[in-house]
């Protein structure tokens, strides 16, 4: 499966030791991951005025570091994402509620 791994990127998945995946879930739903939710209220990392709630996604993937707008933009005009390269599939709007 492409998305079970980073082999599609070329890359071998790591192993992590026992606990950790468990521990970086955790930190993700608490917000202290790195980014977290602290990046989340930055604003677009392109036009740097709308907040961030466009989702660009790839694959299994996605990164939410754009407004809507920009990230549509991305995408009418072939653009790879700015967070990692990758080829733009779809975006999608995002609510936080």
């Amino acid at each position: 499966d492409a998305c079970s791994g980073y082999t599609f990127l070329g890359k071998a998945p790591a192993r992590a030791a026992p606990g950790t995946q468990k521990r970086e879930n955790q930190e993700l739903l608490d917000g202290k991951a790195k980014g977290g939710r602290q990046a989340l209220l930055e604003p677009c990392r392109l036009c740097r005025v709308r907040p961030r709630d466009g989702n660009i996604i790839h694959g299994c993937t996605a990164h939410m570091i754009t407004c809507f707008s920009c990230a549509r933009k991305l995408h009418r005009f072939h653009m790879p994402c700015p967070g990692c390269g990758q080829v733009i599939q779809k975006v999608i709007k995002v609510f936080i509620a």
